[in-house]
């Protein structure tokens, strides 16, 4: 398991194996669906990493076939089935769900098993909003059923994570692009939904913690401020530097490519508009990505409401957990948006190629052809993805070697937890010399990194120089006082000092 799949799992089979699911959920308080599913998880399987794969997988197939039937009842909404054939639109609608489940990203939400919360935030989040625009289209007739249905799978996708509450705004954006815009309407309609999201949002700031640790505080404010103060960064930076990002993921969604595809990949930080100076061209091009969805809601309501989606949905991590300011599973859920417009934009082709003439069957035959293509690179990154996740140090070592040069905005944290990772899988393998190297790397780039102190002294230990061990243990003890391991590790340094000096010389012999 890597990075919170091993310590809020791994680490904590203890507390699975008392069969209490109160305490695993207390692991992490703020997301108790998905804590529950691991739960049930270690009961029937273990704590045996492929089944929670295997689990995620499951997870990953019912959303791409929500996401059949929601880009479907979509294409319907718009009138695509009355200038198409069905077979054309069903046609389009399985693409989209088939290329959401095998793209790259989805190797985050389910190799990176921690990540099953945004993965059951995203099948949860759809299912709500179909159930929503298959009440309000007509569709499904029972609507205190349907409602009701929306109500709890939206209560279900809060409590398996809470970037879900950007499902209220995305439905504000469904009613204006697909039904009355008037006010008095959306206010009715939304003041349910709105209700349910504030009883969830307030019963969270009671149990909200900061990385689910009670010890750092508690409350949505508090764990928001803990988490930009982790991040070092100020409330300015987070959103200029988060326009730049919005173009690496759709970049990484519309042509996934295995250089553009990463988990983590550290950036330099936007300081000003102008520094550096590609922030105001992306901020520039944000505003007019985020004008033209508005735009468009009127006038192409189906592309409007898909780049909305995608703004919308990818708001509450961006903003509110800046500790990254690129982290690849942040896209999954609004990949849907950026399908929605290409479903769109496909089926406008698909109708220009309806009329007859050796041109229009060519271009037909270069855009199956095309998507076929696509499809089959797409499946190959995602192989090549999960393949670089079986061996630790390649994963690792290649978002190493991405950091970037300029170090005078980069972000420090996720550095030094890359830095960490890597140097604890060489640990692991006994490779002492190169996990010295990562950590003396991580506390010369944060030298207040107790974790990094602590894990040079556990070297040091482990080749047996007792006296550099104590003085690293001790330096973490001064920045983390109260850390019971760090204490213990000082104990057995200074065991290891006192065996030496008690050791008789050795004899030269003859």
């Amino acid at each position: 398991m890597y990075y919170d799949s091993e310590y809020f799992l791994e680490e904590h089979k203890a507390t699975f194996s008392q069969g209490d699911l109160l305490k695993v959920i207390e692991i992490f308080p703020q997301r108790p669906l998905t804590m529950t599913t691991f739960y049930w998880n270690y009961v029937v399987w273990g704590m045996e990493p492929s089944r929670f794969r295997l689990c995620n997988i499951v997870v990953l197939g019912a959303s791409g076939t929500i996401i059949v039937l929601l880009v479907f009842l979509l294409l319907k909404l718009v009138g695509w089935h009355e200038r198409l054939r069905t077979a054309e639109t069903a046609s389009v609608s399985v693409l989209a769900g088939l290329f959401f489940t095998v793209h790259p990203f989805q190797t985050w939400v389910t190799l990176y098993i921690w990540q099953r919360s945004a993965l059951l935030a995203c099948f949860f989040s759809l299912s709500s909003l179909l159930a929503y625009l298959a009440v309000r289209s007509g569709k499904l007739s029972n609507k205190s059923l349907g409602y009701c249905s929306a109500l709890v799978l939206f209560a279900c996708a809060m409590l398996s994570k809470e970037n879900s509450v950007a499902l209220i705004g995305v439905l504000v954006i469904a009613e204006v692009a697909f039904f009355d815009r008037s006010p008095a309407t959306l206010l009715k309609r939304m003041a349910p939904l709105a209700l349910v999201g504030g009883a969830l949002i307030l019963l969270l700031s009671f149990i909200e913690r900061p990385h689910g640790d009670l010890q750092l505080g508690s409350g949505i404010f508090t764990t928001i401020a803990r988490y930009y103060e982790d991040a070092r960064v100020s409330f300015l930076s987070v959103p200029l530097t988060q326009c730049r990002m919005v173009f690496l993921y759709i970049f990484g969604i519309i042509i996934p490519l295995p250089s553009t595809v990463q988990l983590i990949a550290p950036q330099v930080l936007s300081t000003s508009l102008f520094d550096p100076p590609e922030t105001a061209i992306a901020v520039a091009g944000t505003v007019l990505l985020v004008s033209a969805g508005m735009y468009f809601l009127v006038k192409r309501p189906l592309c409007g409401f898909g780049i909305l989606f995608f703004f919308v949905t990818m708001i509450p991590e961006s903003f509110l957990v800046p500790q990254h300011a690129y982290f690849g599973y942040r896209a999954v859920l609004p990949m849907f948006g950026i399908l929605v417009v290409a479903a769109d934009c496909l089926l406008i082709l698909l109708a220009a190629t309806r009329k007859t003439g050796a041109a229009s069957q060519t271009l037909r035959v270069a855009l199956i052809g095309s998507i076929a293509l696509g499809l089959g690179m797409t499946c190959a990154v995602t192989v090549g993805k999960a393949e670089q996740w079986r061996d630790p140090i390649r994963f690792w070592g290649e978002i190493v070697e991405g950091f970037p040069e300029d170090e005078r905005h980069v972000e420090r944290m996720i550095r030094v937890q890359t830095l960490l990772n890597l140097g604890r899988v060489f640990l692991r393998q006994q490779k002492l010399s190169q996990a010295l190297i990562c950590y003396e790397e991580a506390v010369r780039i944060i030298p207040e990194s107790w974790r990094a102190h602590n894990n040079i002294g556990v070297v040091y230990l482990r080749s047996g120089n007792f006296q550099e061990a104590a003085k690293h243990f001790r330096k973490a003890l001064e920045i983390k006082p109260s850390e019971t391991p760090i204490q213990r590790n000082l104990e057995v340094a200074l065991q290891g000092i006192e065996q030496k000096r008690n050791q008789p010389p050795d004899d030269a012999g003859r």
